[in-house]
């Protein structure tokens, strides 16, 4: 198979009619990638996501190839506005997997900086376990993202953190930005910020669809931009809302560093960061990945982000194919060695696993 194509010009594939011609669509299109866990240890420890999808069905498709493993559950969100072409498309893709993926039954206008990026992730998290008591990490994803690890490398760092929530941050927030945040929160918790990304424990998200605090959490933060920034974290870092997984904070603790596992994401608010940002893109205030990015990417950044943000398919696609290529290799290198490389160096260490407040045993 010839992974170095330009993706500009890629003729798109024709429809799936049947379940009879699945086994043919990915042996053309997946047929190099790993579907079964390397050793007991990763078939012992299965991750659910969530992947929030609106458009270039080939970018999401190499992505879940990317991430799949049979002992895995993938919810994906298709955005009520979505073209038909993409949602049919999508649809016939998830009916050739077993029953672990599968195209969530609520579809919502998602709308950036809206409520509805979170109701999107809800939904999800709330399908994900009604459909399964077996898995034992949350991962958000988008479209648009790529794993800087394989899936043995993610389950070695969830198992470190042993039941320890991973989220982006804590900022916490003295500045109250009137459409940010309601004036008062329940229970009287404090303000914090986190990014969207999130590596939930299963306990931490049923207590999330479940619990009462959690609830009114959410209806205070409905009228209000941005949610998805700020639920995670004031669940997270606030002691009064005992969140499995959740770090024991105590106001301004200097124990509490911002931490930057989740995602790589590159931020331009100035004009330094713009000239560190190699492809020169940018949307959103984040720069995109280009080629330039990989050297740093695969050099500094493996075995400390789990996941790259602002990867997109059709600009500079050697970039993604070469990423592609490179986790392939790291997946057939893991199949020979039933490990992880030696010099893996993950997040487990961190201080995050120390200060946590750890996951009581569930059988949820």
């Amino acid at each position: 198979m010839n992974l170095f194509i330009d993706k500009r010009s890629l003729t798109p594939e024709p429809f799936l009619t049947s379940h009879d011609n699945c086994e043919d669509y990915f042996r053309r299109r997946m047929g190099f990638y790993n579907s079964k866990p390397v050793n007991s240890m990763e078939q012992k420890f299965p991750i659910a996501f969530s992947l929030l999808v609106y458009h270039q069905f080939d970018q999401v498709e190499q992505l879940l190839m990317a991430i799949y493993r049979e002992q895995n559950f993938y919810c994906i969100h298709i955005d009520k506005n979505a073209r038909s072409g993409f949602r049919l498309r999508m649809e016939r893709l998830a009916s050739c997997f077993p029953d672990n993926v599968f195209i969530s039954d609520v579809s919502i206008d998602v709308e950036w900086g809206n409520y509805s990026l979170l109701q999107a992730e809800l939904e999800c998290m709330q399908q994900l376990l009604n459909i399964s008591h077996k898995w034992k990490y949350f991962i958000n994803l988008t479209g648009e993202e790529f794993p800087l690890m394989t899936n043995l490398e993610l389950v070695t760092v969830l198992r470190r953190f042993q039941g320890a929530n991973i989220l982006d941050g804590p900022e916490e927030i003295y500045d109250v930005k009137p459409w940010r945040y309601p004036e008062k929160l329940p229970h009287g918790m404090d303000r914090y910020k986190s990014s969207t990304h999130v590596a939930l424990s299963r306990d931490a998200v049923y207590f999330i669809i479940n619990g009462d605090l959690s609830k009114k959490l959410q209806q205070a933060l409905k009228p209000f931009n941005f949610a998805e920034e700020s639920f995670f974290a004031i669940l997270q870092y606030n002691p009064s809302s005992s969140m499995p997984g959740g770090l024991i904070v105590d106001g301004n603790d200097n124990r509490i560093k911002r931490q930057k596992s989740m995602r790589y994401k590159f931020w331009i608010h100035s004009k330094e960061e713009l000239e560190r940002c190699y492809s020169r893109r940018i949307v959103r205030d984040i720069c995109c990945i280009g080629v330039k990015t990989l050297p740093e990417l695969v050099g500094s950044f493996y075995g400390k982000v789990l996941f790259l943000n602002k990867f997109p398919w059709f600009f500079e696609p050697m970039a993604w194919d070469c990423m592609n290529l490179w986790h392939h290799s790291k997946v057939s290198l893991e199949l020979s060695t039933k490990s992880v490389p030696a010099n893996f160096s993950n997040l487990g260490n961190g201080s995050q696993v120390i200060w946590s407040r750890k996951s009581k045993s569930s059988a949820r």
